[in-house]
């Protein structure tokens, strides 16, 4: 019974987080987007360079 309690208030707390996160990436969607963006163009760009292959 504490083990099902302690799971639903982990849940909840993994739950409002994640709502917390989905809040903070609406409210600054164009940096997000250049930060995924920088990410992706470093991944493909900086692996064609060295010569990594995924």
């Amino acid at each position: 019974m504490k083990a099902q309690a302690v799971r639903n208030h982990s849940f909840g707390s993994l739950k409002l987080s994640a709502s917390n996160a989905a809040a903070a990436v609406l409210a600054h969607p164009v940096t997000h987007f250049f930060m995924l963006f920088a990410i992706v163009m470093y991944l493909v760009y900086g692996g064609v360079v060295l010569g990594i292959k995924p």
